[in-house]
């Protein structure tokens, strides 16, 4: 630490000086010409016009000139342990100048428990850039879940960590609610000065403020220029994203209008899939589209780098290009043409017009490799669901966008006591398979807007819970589908006439690949596509799917225990 003083007044030489470019100073907003920045071990010692007296015969000097110096990029809201592994986003996150990411752990939390986020935490650290992380705000619905969630003792301990900052993104009638296990999640965080992250989805007016004052700091769940202003009057750090699971950017861009003081506006991606991964980019492809729409590049800069640092009370070591802060450095062309000729990230270059000169380290897991494993075959019959007479009244989850759905009713024919779907008027089945019992419980129930008129689309990979989901047009598929995710021990499976058409396991913790980037973004695009073929009207089927089980998104979803309606979190009867 203290070789930085001596670095700055020339007593030793710097490792690496930036020479006579443009450096953007966050703290300001100015452009500072003819600058230079001293680097020695991983930090910054010296930004000043003249770095001369810290150059030596050993020391690396890069000419700047017509180049912008800016600082590394900071993800505040990531779901980076999802689909693929940590090391595999680390390159593409590398090459576009994201240095620094804050991630989400749900994704794959109740899969591996404890354990499983130590694991984590170790993959993070040996990653040529910084991963910080959050614990899971543990939402669920139904019982199973409960045997995974952490402990106040489990809590404490991570929340100990440097690299933990908080808990991650509580749905907001969760805390409403007061249910028992967030508000230990919160008062944790808050006993340690860590953030709590919000998730306010839907929440206005009185069910804003109430959620703000349980000391949630932050909602990324703005969908308008309007909602973002009522999240900011509230003093809430209102995080705009630009992802695979919502691009709400440009909808929410009329906010720059709106205000004078961007301070508690950040950027995020809230989770990039493969395949955007590799067509787009990272916070470059977002900070870029910002730009576009009109955003001052200099607040556009600052949302991905000062912003978030300071929410995260980050700021003393990183987001900014100053003495005493971590060297994480972008050259760009210009602030308003957002692709790095060099990054450089805890003071070593890391990545060169977009060629890897670092590269991450393949996590050595453990506990993560357990497979996801039934304990008995399921068989079609599972799937059935039974009733008296010749026709049944049922609810029906119906899609009514990409994520959320509504309730609606149908009248189905009863046959020989069972009740069948319909694929042909788009009503299918889907279930979950409760993977955390003795045996095996299986919950049916309906759902319209899928599409699809035959085969079973099965997945380990949903959203808040351990458990397996299914849909499908027909039992026989189904059982084949969540059979094979068995015997793969995690993964994603179609299925039809009784044969596997594609599938993707997931060896990691049921949630994540061991294949390259660019074969996992294929695999995952033929899925959608063969979906497509079968009549799925939908952008991403597996997301919809894999969302069912989720309270974060409204209205009504299933679990092992039925359905529920996540609004009032109470369970609604299959049965009319």
């Amino acid at each position: 630490m203290f070789e930085l003083i001596d670095v700055a007044l020339g007593k030793e030489k710097a490792e690496l000086v930036i020479k006579n470019g443009s450096l953007l100073n966050v703290y300001t907003g100015e452009i500072l010409d003819g600058f230079s920045v001293a680097i020695k071990g991983e930090k910054i010692a010296y930004v000043g016009r003249d770095a001369d007296h810290t150059i030596g015969a050993e020391t690396r000097v890069i000419m700047a000139k017509n180049q912008v110096l800016i600082p590394g990029f900071i993800d505040a809201h990531a779901h980076m342990f999802a689909f693929c592994r940590v090391d595999e986003a680390v390159k593409y996150a590398i090459k576009g100048g994201t240095t620094t990411v804050i991630t989400e752990v749900i994704d794959t939390f109740f899969h591996v428990g404890y354990p499983g986020l130590r694991e984590f935490m170790e993959a993070a650290k040996i990653q040529p850039i910084k991963i910080f992380m959050l614990l899971p705000g543990s939402p669920f619905i139904g019982e199973s879940p409960k045997k995974q969630q952490l402990t106040g003792e489990e809590a404490d301990s991570l929340l100990k960590q440097s690299e933990v900052l908080g808990v991650g993104e509580i749905y907001w009638p969760y805390v409403l609610r007061k249910d028992e296990n967030a508000l230990m999640l919160i008062r944790g965080a808050l006993a340690r000065n860590k953030k709590v992250e919000g998730h306010g989805a839907g929440a206005r007016d009185k069910n804003l403020a109430a959620y703000a004052s349980a000391g949630v700091s932050s909602c990324h769940e703005a969908i308008s220029a309007e909602e973002a202003l009522e999240r900011l009057n509230l003093g809430l750090t209102t995080m705009i994203r630009e992802g695979s699971i919502r691009q709400d950017l440009e909808a929410a861009a009329a906010i720059k209008d709106k205000i004078h003081d961007f301070r508690k506006l950040c950027l995020v991606s809230d989770g990039l899939f493969p395949k955007d991964l590799l067509e787009r980019g990272y916070m470059d492809y977002i900070v870029q589209k910002a730009i576009d729409l009109g955003f001052d590049p200099v607040k556009a800069i600052q949302m991905a780098t000062i912003n978030p640092a300071q929410h995260f009370s980050l700021d003393g070591i990183l987001g900014g290009i100053a003495p005493g802060k971590y060297a994480d450095i972008l050259l760009v062309p210009s602030l308003s043409k957002i692709k790095p000729k060099l990054v450089i990230s805890n003071g070593k270059i890391i990545a060169k017009n977009g060629k890897l000169l670092a590269q991450p380290k393949k996590p050595k897991f453990r506990m993560c490799m357990k497979p996801i494993k039934l304990k008995r075959k399921i068989l079609p019959s599972d799937f059935q669901v039974y009733a008296e007479g010749t026709e049944a009244k049922v609810r029906i989850i119906k899609f009514v966008g990409e994520l959320v759905t509504k309730e609606t009713q149908a009248t189905l024919p009863v046959i020989e006591g069972k009740i069948k779907c319909n694929p042909e008027k788009d009503i299918l089945k889907v279930a979950v398979v409760d993977r955390c019992q003795q045996q095996e419980r299986v919950f049916t129930g309906f759902v319209e807007g899928f599409g699809i008129k035959s085969g079973a689309l099965a997945s380990s990979v949903a959203w808040d819970t351990p458990n397996l989901i299914v849909i499908g047009a027909n039992e026989k598929d189904m059982a084949k589908a969540v059979n094979r995710i068995s015997i793969q021990g995690g993964g994603i499976i179609l299925a039809e006439n009784g044969k596997v058409l594609v599938e993707l396991p997931l060896p990691i913790a049921g949630t994540m690949s061991d294949l390259p980037m660019k074969i996992l973004a294929k695999k995952l695009e033929d899925m959608r596509l063969k979906l497509r073929e079968r009549g799925c009207p939908l952008r991403d089927p597996h997301l919809s799917l894999i969302t069912l089980t989720s309270p974060a998104i409204p209205f009504i979803r299933i679990c092992e225990d039925g359905l529920i309606d996540v609004k009032t979190g109470k369970p609604l009867s299959l049965m009319i």
